[in-house]
């Protein structure tokens, strides 16, 4: 028994590996949030995120370019905001929960990366967890790429894309930005219609 919670070791396993799905599900979600923010209110000319901003605009007019881009290309912006948002944490101690979200986070641009490259180009591994929907595969994925670029924001797993548009969220947060001033953005000539 864990004296300290009172937990056998296999209640307590059991809960860690409830706690793994679930951060990762939240790394999927908030990192589906960051990249509707990119693609529905990004400027090419913004003050912040421009680089991230300029690589989205021309993935969504090149999907494939990302297949070329090496891992730190891919993740290193999301490196650097994890580590600022890690030490802020800090303030209330460490919490391996909140080191792990911010490591699977930062991996997004990665399995989004896996889900536009062909069959051969992957591992078989990957191929196999994207076959049995464990991360997201191509054809799920290719929801998000069909003009207006409106939907399908979440790019690690097949879980929570049907979830959210069943349910509006989408158009719900754009209608709840459009509270504070602001407004989308996507599909206009700011951007090149993309």
């Amino acid at each position: 028994m864990n004296s300290r919670k009172g937990l056998s070791s296999t209640k307590l396993n059991k809960m860690i590996i409830l706690k793994i799905v679930v951060i990762i599900l939240m790394a999927d979600l908030l990192t589906g949030f960051f990249h509707f923010l990119l693609d529905q209110y990004g400027k090419p000319d913004a003050r912040f995120f421009k680089n991230a901003i300029k690589i989205n605009l021309a993935h969504h007019e090149n999907p494939r370019l990302m297949v070329d881009r090496t891992y730190w290309q891919l993740t290193k912006d999301s490196y650097y905001i994890g580590i600022a948002l890690f030490a802020i944490s800090l303030l209330w101690g460490f919490h391996w929960e909140i080191a792990l979200l911010l490591i699977v986070g930062a991996q997004a641009n990665i399995l989004h990366k896996w889900a536009h490259m062909k069959r051969s180009e992957k591992s078989i591994l990957i191929h196999f967890l994207q076959k049995i929907k464990v991360l997201q595969n191509k054809r799920h994925h290719g929801n998000h790429h069909r003009k207006p670029f409106d939907s399908y924001f979440c790019v690690m797993t097949n879980f929570w894309n049907p979830i959210l548009e069943r349910i509006y969220f989408w158009e719900g947060m754009v209608r709840l930005l459009r509270i504070f001033g602001l407004e989308p953005v996507a599909g206009t000539s700011i951007r090149n219609n993309v």
